[in-house]
């Protein structure tokens, strides 16, 4: 029997290995005699007292469970959600680092994240006011980078090293795959260990480069040697919180790269054509596999 192909996920702010794993079942589904999805947890878990903690409004994406792996092997997991899984994901989540946001920040933060929610269940179709909102939001930051990108973080080496240890002990990956924040983490990742990494591809949506990181000798190395292996990058045409033009600017040292775009916000699609595009990238560069 032919071993599976695995990927590491790595989930976006608030969310957490439950949420992400939900969030990607119909890729799993559709892939689950070839490949496995190993899902981890941000490592700082986000409290009341944490300011980076979202609103209770927002809490729909968020789990709480411990640095629990997830894989695709076990058929249940991929059936329709149960109880369980839906309170887990219904809970407060983690991050992969955290920095000092402002009340602006934090308020733009819950707009835009209500506003993506709002899309996947449907709210634009019921709601003759939906237009007003998205209005109101597209006033944000239209001609600037997101604050977030500026700001003093820490955790960033943290993360780092619980990735890395958890690589070697747990690997060998396939490839890597991040949302958000964690695409932003998988780039970090990429950059720092490019040359010791098995990896064959990396899909990333909505993802970023800190200013703290794209001015640094880090950077300047990858741009000399960027990254080889094949990448998708998945950029939302109205994604408000990582505009699609900062996107495409941390696609720059990705040598071997592809851009889907899709109609909606800052998340990952879950209609067919994207679930068929990408399955067809994950296949294409199984095919390849040495």
């Amino acid at each position: 029997m032919q071993k599976k192909s695995r990927f590491l996920c790595l989930h976006g702010y608030g969310q957490n290995s439950t949420a992400f794993s939900f969030v990607l079942r119909p890729i799993q589904k559709a892939l689950k005699d070839s490949c496995e999805f190993i899902f981890l947890n941000g490592t700082n878990q986000l409290t009341n007292e944490n300011e980076n903690q979202l609103t209770n409004e927002n809490q729909n994406q968020l789990t709480n469970e411990n640095q629990n792996q997830l894989t695709n092997e076990n058929e249940n997991q991929l059936t329709n959600e149960n109880e369980n899984e839906k309170r887990n994901r219904n809970q407060i989540g983690y991050s992969w680092w955290i920095g000092k946001n402002d009340t602006n920040d934090i308020n733009r933060m819950k707009n835009l994240i209500m506003q993506e929610y709002q899309e996947i269940r449907g709210y634009k179709s019921r709601n003759p006011k939906y237009s007003q909102i998205i209005q109101k939001n597209e006033k944000i930051d239209k001609n600037k980078d997101p604050s977030f990108l500026n700001k003093n973080i820490k955790g960033v080496e943290n993360s780092l090293e619980y990735i890395h240890d958890f690589y070697n002990k747990k690997g060998p990956f396939y490839g890597i795959i991040g949302f958000s924040q964690g695409a932003a983490m998988s780039t970090i990742f990429t950059m720092k260990y490019n040359r010791s990494l098995d990896f064959k591809l990396m899909i990333l949506s909505g993802n970023f480069i800190l200013n703290s990181i794209r001015n640094s000798d880090l950077m300047k190395l990858t741009q000399k040697n960027n990254i080889l292996f094949p990448s998708l990058h998945i950029i939302g045409k109205k994604d408000l919180v990582v505009p699609p033009k900062i996107q495409l600017r941390a696609a720059e040292i990705f040598q071997n790269k592809s851009i889907f775009y899709h109609d909606g916000g800052h998340l990952l699609p879950r209609d067919q054509n994207f679930i068929d595009y990408v399955v067809n990238f994950i296949k294409m560069n199984i095919r390849k596999k040495i």
